[in-house]
């Protein structure tokens, strides 16, 4: 009745990894800093809809939610929560998108007021301001592909 070998098909039984009480103290330590920063990304967003930018408005929220995200989704990877392939692409996808996202629009944003300045991004690279923000876009990307293969 069925062709092929059955036991192509079995899910794989091996026996779960330890995580280490070093990573499961980080990961728990990402999840309790993933509360904060929600907190002040609505803080920050209840300051921005005063103001009556929207642009100001959506910043704050994919800002803040790619921080939370990638908290959370470091803080998950690093206890070991994320078993599954499935698991690990519905956490790393959505972070390396937003992360992605994150990067464009604050390199848009960012060098629209360089230049408004004078200055273009290279020199404004200089500022802390500019490249610790790209940075944290480009360590969601990395922690979304890390994610997602490991």
């Amino acid at each position: 009745m069925l062709e092929g070998n059955v036991s192509e098909y079995r899910t794989d039984t091996s026996p779960n990894e330890e995580v280490s009480p070093l990573a499961m103290a980080m990961g728990i330590g990402c999840l309790v800093l993933s509360l904060p920063a929600a907190v002040i990304g609505i803080m920050e967003f209840v300051d921005a809809t005063n103001y009556g930018i929207l642009g100001w408005t959506m910043n704050s929220i994919l800002y803040s939610s790619t921080s939370v995200l990638l908290l959370i989704g470091t803080g998950l990877w690093l206890m070991g929560i994320l078993k599954t392939q499935l698991a690990k692409m519905s956490v790393g996808i959505p972070l390396v998108m937003l992360s992605l996202f994150t990067l464009i629009r604050r390199y848009t944003e960012i060098n629209a007021n360089l230049q408004s300045w004078g200055e273009s991004f290279v020199q404004g690279l200089d500022y802390p301001w500019v490249h610790e923000q790209m940075e944290l876009s480009f360590l969601g990307i990395l922690i979304g592909v890390i994610i997602m293969t490991k």
